[in-house]
Formats: C-alpha cells, sequence, structure tokens
C-alpha cells in the first residue's frame, strides 16, 4: 500500500504543474483569471467527492473498488490527453537524480517526524533528534546543488520574485491549515459523535457545493480589484471562519456540515487570487517551472498541515484530559462500578477532544488574521496590471 502510494504521488506531482501550465499557456492574457478559476475547480473537485465516494465504497462495499472506480477514469483521460492536448516544442533537459534523492530524503524525514513525532515524544525522542539533524542536512545539500547545477530539479531563483515567495508563503498557509481542518474535523467526527467513515466523507461534499461558486465569482473580482487586496480578504474571511467555529461533543452533523461550508467559503476566495498573485510575474517561458516549484511546497505544506494541527490538537486533547482526571477518579468512587468509570472516561476523552480541537481552531483564526495583515503591508508593490498577467 506504501508504496503505490508513492507512485500517485510520482503521477500527481507531475499533472499538477503539468495541468496548470497548459491551462495558461493556451489561454489569452484576458481570461488567465477565468482559466484559473477552472483549473482550480478541475483540481479541487475530486478534493470534494473522493472523500465522499471512498467512504460509501468503504463502508457498503469494499475500500478496493476505490482503485477498480479509478480505471476507467484513467483510460478516458489518457484517451483525452492524446486526443485533445496540442503538442508541443519538446526540449529534453538531463535529470537531476542526485538532487531527487536529496530531496526525497528530505521529505520522508519530515514526513516521519510529524508521523511520529507525538507518539515518541517529538525532540526528546533519539531517533526524531537524527531524523530532523538528517532532514536538515539533506535540505542544506539541496539548496547548494540546486545552485550550482546547470539544470536543477527545482529552480529556487524564482524564490527571490516578490509576488512568487511571498504569494506562496502566504498561499501554503492558508492551504495547509484547510487541508489540516477538512481532514481533521472529520476524523473528530468519527470518533467522538458516532458517525461512520461515509458520514464523514460526507462533510467534504458542502465544501465543494461553496467553493466552486466563490471560485467563479473570484474570476471575475481579479479583473477589477487589485489581487493583493483579495488575499487580504480571503485571510479575513479565513480568519472570522476559524472564530465561528465551535464544536461541541456530541453534535449534530448539520452543524458540522454548516462549519465545513464556511471553510468553502474561504478556500473559494484564497486559491484564485494567490495562484495569480504567485505566477504574475513569471516569464511564459518559465510557467512551467515556476508551477512545479510552487505546487511542489504547497503539497509539501498541506501534507505538514495536517500533521502539525493533528499533533497540536492531539497535545491539547492530553493536557485537557490531565485536568479532567482527577474529577473523573472522583466520580468513579462515587459511582463505585467498573462500566461506570469507563463510561465517564470515554465522555472526558470526548470533552477533552473537543476543547483541544477548539483551541487549536483558535489559534489559526489568530495566524490567518496576523496573515492578512502580512499580505496588506507588504503586498503593496504588486497592482492590478500584474493581476491580469
Amino acid at each position: 500500500m506504501l508504496l503505490f502510494r508513492g507512485v500517485q504521488g510520482l503521477g500527481a506531482g507531475i499533472l499538477v504543474p503539468l495541468s496548470q501550465t497548459i491551462f495558461i499557456r493556451y489561454s489569452a492574457p484576458d481570461r488567465r483569471s477565468l482559466m484559473m478559476s477552472l483549473w482550480t475547480n478541475a483540481m479541487l473537485i475530486p478534493f470534494y467527492i473522493g472523500p465522499f465516494i471512498g467512504g460509501w465504497l468503504a463502508t457498503s462495499v469494499s475500500w478496493r473498488y476505490i482503485f477498480v472506480l479509478s480505471i476507467p477514469l484513467f483510460v478516458l483521460s489518457m484517451w483525452l490527453s492524446g486526443k485533445k492536448i496540442p503538442d508541443s516544442e519538446r526540449e529534453t533537459k538531463p535529470f537531476d537524480g542526485i538532487g531527487f534523492l536529496m530531496l526525497y530524503g528530505f521529505v520522508v524525514g519530515v514526513q516521519f517526524i510529524i508521523d511520529q513525532g507525538d507518539e515518541s515524544g517529538w525532540f526528546r525522542s533519539g531517533h526524531i533528534d537524527m531524523a530532523a539533524g538528517l532532514s536538515f542536512v539533506l535540505l542544506i545539500a539541496f539548496i547548494v546543488r540546486q545552485k550550482r547545477t546547470e539544470h536543477p530539479l527545482l529552480n529556487l531563483s524564482f524564490l527571490k520574485i516578490r509576488s512568487f515567495g511571498l504569494g506562496l508563503l502566504l498561499l501554503c498557509l492558508g492551504w495547509s491549515m484547510f487541508t489540516g481542518w477538512t481532514a481533521d474535523i472529520p476524523l473528530w467526527v468519527e470518533k467522538y459523535t458516532g458517525y461512520n467513515g461515509f458520514y464523514g466523507g460526507l462533510l467534504s461534499i458542502p465544501i465543494g457545493v461553496t467553493a466552486i461558486p466563490v471560485t467563479m465569482f473570484m474570476s471575475k473580482a481579479s479583473r477589477w480589484v487589485p489581487v493583493n487586496y483579495l488575499a487580504v480578504f480571503a485571510f479575513l474571511v479565513f480568519s472570522a471562519v476559524y472564530a465561528s467555529i465551535f464544536l461541541v461533543p456530541q453534535e449534530s452533523l448539520q452543524e458540522v456540515i454548516f462549519y465545513m461550508a464556511l471553510l468553502g467559503i474561504g478556500i473559494g476566495l484564497l486559491f484564485v487570487p494567490m495562484n495569480m498573485l504567485v505566477l504574475s510575474d513569471i516569464p511564459p517561458q518559465n510557467l512551467h517551472e515556476a508551477s512545479t516549484l510552487a505546487n511542489f511546497v504547497r503539497t509539501l505544506s498541506s501534507s505538514m498541515g495536517v500533521g502539525i494541527l493533528g499533533g497540536l490538537s492531539y497535545n491539547a486533547t492530553g493536557t485537557a484530559y490531565a485536568a479532567l482526571r482527577d474529577h473523573t477518579s472522583f466520580l468513579a468512587a462515587v459511582r463505585q462500578t467498573p462500566m461506570g468509570l469507563l463510561v465517564y472516561q470515554h465522555k472526558a476523552l470526548s470533552v477533552a477532544a473537543t476543547m483541544g480541537i477548539n483551541n487549536v481552531i483558535r489559534i489559526s483564526a489568530w495566524i490567518c488574521l496576523v496573515a492578512a495583515i502580512i499580505a496588506l503591508f507588504s503586498l503593496q508593490s504588486v497592482s492590478r496590471m500584474a493581476a491580469r498577467k
């Protein structure tokens, strides 16, 4: 499973920047914002409906049918790609295999730290320290190699462009928190509200219901409003959304669906202007390189966001549960039944987990507010004409 998940990641790593480059390269400058909106929805729609379909197949039939269903879609996509995508000039460049191994080792090390940090006590553990040190060395070696080699795997020089570097930083910040909460909130629902994986997957649908029309609206708004102001507005809305989410134990599914719809509004506002900002000052001949770098960093930040927010929620849950243990012991002594103790411990864990996730969501609201302030004062040089490029 892990091996073939890695193969899936390889395909996605090629497909996402390639599709973005095709959308931009073959669109007129005055329709660039519309094409960016279409590409955004094309990329995110599977994110909205995939968990729902997967949850239904896993609970009703078998999880293996998720892969069976993919086969005709892949065959159709291959046929359309060969027939409908115009050919372009080919330029063969050497592949930086050494740089790839350095980058791959860094990513694996970071993912290992995020996945095993809570169980191992983070940097109080020897193997976590070793993984962190190795990842740091590989990252530095990769950066040095990319600056010296004639054909770098990732062209890091784009990070010197103000709109690209700062825009990518803000995009990754918003995207990582969004993907983190759209993964962690359904898990909380499945663990503490009694719903199975089907309903956990159902929670991704309202994100698309609100995000798709908002994304299309942003394609029009970007023609009249500078993208830096749209970015500020998007982070302010995200901050308001995170501030409004308040989960309670045994909460009804309808209330959680409302929260997920609010998250859809936030990502619909964020994705189009930030992607336009990132690529606004990139020459057409360098779009594929810039898109590859941007999508790699964004994908890595997504994975890190899920792990970091999940780890913070886990630690906050432990702190809240520790504060409830004395109360648990008292009630167990009063009830004097092992079953009563188990029931109350489960309720205490549910309360603690809810307190933990709510506290970290509040932190996300403050982070987005700070991001809005940074965008307001640091992106003033990005003009309205840059948004139309």
